[in-house]
């Protein structure tokens, strides 16, 4: 069995944020400490505070899914907001699709298109087939203005 004191859980207990998600992990597993579900999301919590990606993806899935937690897109939406300004182009789609369907945020067609942008000019293709499922329903008549690198606002084609 993990000696909580050694390791990975020394360095989770000292702030490693990294060793705070491997932790967490183990938690919702039961590998090599006892299965303990309000231990696991304690650390994956912390570590996801600290902008670790996959802790905030395993927050993510649990709230949008309600996967060991009661389903609360809101607070799913608060974790999806944060990686999507990271510029990940899975979470801006993600973020988009919240939008559109009032998921935890407020129903906004035209965030949700901005948002699909955004991850399409990233090559996300289901941004992309988003942006083309809005325009082609009507649902958006124009494109949605977008910030480039250089902070410029455009309306070009993703």
């Amino acid at each position: 069995m993990w000696n909580l004191r050694s390791g990975s859980a020394r360095r989770a207990e000292q702030g490693d944020a990294i060793a705070q998600a491997d932790l967490g992990e183990m938690y919702f597993q039961g590998r090599g400490v006892p299965l303990d579900f309000a231990e696991g999301l304690h650390w994956t919590r912390k570590s996801a505070e600290q902008n670790v990606d996959e802790a905030q993806w395993t927050l993510i899935n649990m709230y949008y899914n309600g996967h060991g937690v009661p389903q609360d897109y809101a607070e799913a939406a608060k974790w999806v907001r944060q990686v999507a300004e990271q510029g990940c182009p899975g979470a801006q789609e993600l973020f988009g699709d919240m939008h559109y369907f009032g998921q935890g945020v407020a129903r906004d067609y035209v965030e949700a298109a901005r948002l699909f942008q955004k991850a399409a000019k990233q090559g996300f293709t289901l941004a992309q087939e988003r942006l083309d499922d809005m325009y082609r329903n009507g649902i958006i008549q124009h494109r949605p203005q977008c910030e480039d690198e250089s902070g410029s606002t455009n309306s070009t084609a993703w």
